[in-house]
């Protein structure tokens, strides 16, 4: 996946997620919120309806006060129960005025008056043809003597009203009935007779459409024949429970159908009358649709937005990174100064400008550095001819004094200690013809001239012929040499039988030279594992010697270095057998590995394949010019090299890179400076105390970190007046101590300039 469609990618995610938010967590509350105002306005709804009804009852009650409290009933209610000229004519006038007034209130039944013994002495029944209160024969039901007794102990003015019973008609209907009652008074306000008037709430229930009327068991009141049948429990699951609790309550389904239900009366049984009341859901599920729908709407011209803000945004980085990666490109692999050109924002434009000034010192390093290696490579080749050269024209020369030392050492005719001195010059002259062959052969691998010599060899007659070829060197130290080899050992192997003897011949001689007790081991072994795939084959040379300190193990394979310094005074020897032992390996395709601990002797391992074969190694990029372009490098820096005369003055170098080494003497060489090499501890005391009046002591920072700067302390310590010069790669990384003690530092390369403005230095000092 390209870089701009994760970029895109994420910033469509930053972008949409608050969105994405919002219609998950923010709208489906805001729909319940509405859904609860509508739910409320509903039930406000719902009280208004029946504050109405409350409303009307108000008003019967006021009436029936109002007739409590005419002349006129007390004249129709006769107490001695004789019915005069005179109450009848009352009775007359009554029942016209009483149709004028509740003629048209079809929900007043029946009009009753009653004496003070709760007999009924006048009642009026509406006649359901003519709609009319007339005078009937059959008396009407009359309340409970308990209801009419607290009528009559109320006070003055007040009206009573009977819980709702039910009643049937001629068509076995239930009817709903309500009693309000009033005394009606005499003079002194005594309560004298009784007015009761008769009302029918279900017929005021009938003009509330959508409402269900249900007693408190769940049955129906049936007021009418389109009345449902059945409980109300049964046709509203869990309505029994809202019931229970008796208060009013929202019921809902699983079909979200939804219904208020609302205690209305208490009835004659003291249980509540419930109301039921639909909720028309309609308006709001519109309502929804349309914030939904409205939220798609915005919601999609959003992500159009985002999107094209997003791909504005990507293509934008997109080009820079396109920018950033094909410069980076042409400044690694072409070596190009390139130029970016970013102007917004601020952040870039700096980026742009440290990326064109990072091209462009790029490219001036790589520019010296292939300068440099044009040098280094002139001056490596100068040195492997130069050794070579030197090495074939001393053995001429050698080896004539090699045979005439030989000549005298045996001649009888001379005296023995002309013949002991003729051996000691013989026994000087194969040492040094030793050395001589060391040289040329790490001359030979330097310069990849050394061919291989591939041949079928039998490892075990290869191995016991070294054996007995070294022998006599440790039978005259009075050393064991023996050989482990297996019998799974491979009988025969590929490879070139003249350089693993000339690493065993070297191991061996290191063994011997350092081993005073004990002897040595040759164990041969096969080990196939991760970390030797391809070289199963293990030849290990195990001394019981003085052993190899840690902090030098890592430098004892490079070439002219041993242990330390006292080694080479000690025993002997240029310190070349290990480097090229390690070469000769690494050119058979094996390796040569150290295990070891000091005073507890050394283990060299040869790992080998056991058929060799040539790889094909990358090819490492070599910068080759012309002859012209070389001489014109030489030409430069002859003529770069500053004209300086300190002839008379000496300059210790403490230093174990050959290259540097030979860099500095030959710079310091042509201005008449004497300079005198050290590698280790010893050598820096034994030259300072030959030299104690060198002019600069140069000392290369990486041996001061390896010895933990006791050079130094040397130094100081032989309160020598030189003064002291620090060599490094980088000056601001050198050892805090050597920082302290040196007063300049010189930085590698070897800057020509920078070296005389020292010296210069030095001398004013």
């Amino acid at each position: 996946m390209k870089l701009r469609t994760y970029i895109l990618l994420i910033l469509l995610l930053f972008a949409l997620t608050p969105m994405a938010l919002l219609l998950t967590f923010g709208l489906p509350p805001m729909l319940d919120r509405l859904q609860i105002f509508y739910q409320q306005a509903n039930i406000q709804q719902l009280r208004a309806d029946f504050r109405d009804l409350d409303k009307h009852m108000a008003s019967r009650q006021a009436l029936t006060g109002v007739v409590a409290k005419l002349p006129e009933p007390g004249i129709i209610v006769s107490s001695d129960g004789k019915d005069t000229l005179k109450a009848i004519e009352a009775r007359a006038r009554y029942t016209e005025w009483i149709n004028r007034l509740f003629g048209k209130s079809l929900d007043i039944i029946s009009i009753n008056f009653l004496d003070e013994n709760g007999t009924a002495r006048f009642w009026l029944k509406r006649d359901k043809k003519e709609n009319l209160l007339k005078m009937t024969e059959s008396r009407p039901n009359m309340p409970s003597h308990a209801f009419l007794t607290s009528v009559l102990n109320a006070g003055p003015s007040a009206v009573l009203v009977s819980p709702i019973y039910t009643e049937y008609d001629e068509h076995q209907r239930r009817l709903l009935r309500l009693y309000i009652a009033s005394a009606i008074r005499d003079n002194q306000g005594e309560a004298t007779a009784m007015v009761v008037i008769t009302v029918d709430p279900g017929g005021l229930a009938r003009a509330y459409r959508g409402t269900l009327w249900v007693q408190n068991d769940g049955s129906y009141l049936y007021t009418s024949r389109k009345s449902p049948a059945g409980k109300a429990f049964e046709d509203f699951p869990g309505l029994e429970e809202i019931f229970q609790r008796g208060r009013i309550e929202l019921w809902t389904d699983d079909e979200q159908h939804r219904m208020f239900w609302v205690p209305m009366f208490l009835t004659e049984s003291n249980e509540p009358l419930w109301v039921g009341r639909i909720v028309d859901e309609s308006p709001l599920a519109s309502l929804r649709t349309s914030l939904l729908i409205t939220g798609a709407i915005v919601s999609l011209l959003v992500l159009i937005g985002v999107w094209l803000l997003a791909n504005w945004f990507a293509d934008r980085l997109d080009r820079v990174s396109r920018e950033l990666g094909s410069g980076v490109q042409r400044i690694v692999e072409d070596n190009e100064e390139v130029i970016f050109s970013w102007d917004k924002p601020q952040e870039l434009h700096i980026l742009a400008g440290n990326l064109t000034h990072l091209a462009s010192t790029h490219a001036r390093n790589n520019r010296n550095l292939r300068t440099h290696t044009l040098q280094l490579e002139q001056s490596n080749r100068f040195k492997t001819e130069f050794l070579a050269n030197v090495s074939h024209e001393l053995k001429t020369p050698l080896n004539s004094i090699m045979v005439l030392s030989k000549i005298l050492r045996e001649d009888a005719a001379l005296p023995s200690a002309q013949q002991q001195k003729a051996g000691v010059i013989h026994h000087a002259g194969r040492d040094l013809l030793g050395l001589i062959d060391n040289i040329l052969e790490l001359s030979r691998i330097e310069s990849l001239d050394e061919e291989l010599k591939l041949e079928e060899i039998n490892l075990r007659q290869l191995l016991d012929d070294t054996i007995a070829l070294m022998r006599p060197q440790f039978e005259e130290k009075g050393l064991f040499l023996k050989l482990e080899y297996p019998t799974d050992t491979p009988s025969t192997i590929t490879s070139d039988s003249e350089k693993i003897r000339q690493i065993l011949k070297n191991l061996l001689s290191n063994a011997v030279k350092f081993t005073d007790e004990g002897g040595i081991t040759i164990a041969v072994k096969m080990l196939f594992n991760a970390d030797y795939r391809g070289q199963p084959l293990h030849i290990t040379v195990s001394d019981s010697g003085i052993g190899i300190p840690d902090k030098q193990q890592k430098h004892i394979f490079e070439a002219f270095r041993q242990a330390d310094g006292s080694i080479r005074r000690r025993f002997g020897g240029t310190g070349l057998g290990l480097s090229i032992s390690r070469r000769l390996a690494a050119l058979l395709g094996g390796n040569l590995d150290l295990t070891s601990t000091e005073n507890s002797g050394s283990a060299f391992t040869l790992a080998l394949p056991l058929e060799y074969y040539r790889s094909q190694p990358a090819e490492t990029p070599v910068i080759r010019e012309s002859a012209e372009l070389e001489n014109e490098q030489i030409t430069s820096t002859a003529a770069t090299l500053p004209a300086a005369d300190f002839s008379g003055k000496t300059v210790i170098l403490v230093e174990d890179n050959i290259d540097t080494m030979l860099q500095l003497t030959q710079i310091m060489s042509q201005w008449g400076i004497t300079v005198i090499a050290a590698t280790d501890e010893d050598e820096i005391r034994e030259v300072l105390r030959e030299e104690p009046e060198c002019l600069l002591i140069i000392i290369n920072s990486r041996i001061c970190d390896i010895n933990n700067c006791d050079s130094i302390s040397i130094i100081q310590n032989e309160k020598i007046s030189g003064t002291i010069i620090a060599l490094a790669e980088d000056c601001t990384l050198i050892n805090e101590e050597l920082m302290q003690a040196a007063s300049d530092c010189l930085t590698t390369p070897i800057n020509a300039q920078q070296l005389k403005s020292i010296i210069d230095e030095s001398i004013n000092i």
